[in-house]
């Protein structure tokens, strides 16, 4: 029960949102440029 509050908690959320953008602002722009690299090949 312990790990479901913590997971409920506020703190846990934004912590996690702090981390899930952080991944995104690093890797999106990679994938941006791997796809549009992928396409250019293909096209």
């Amino acid at each position: 029960m312990v790990e479901l509050q913590s997971f409920k908690s506020p703190q846990f959320v934004t912590k996690a949102m702090n981390c899930g953008l952080l991944f995104l602002s690093k890797y999106l722009p990679l994938l941006v440029l791997y796809k549009s690299h992928i396409y250019n090949i293909i096209k």
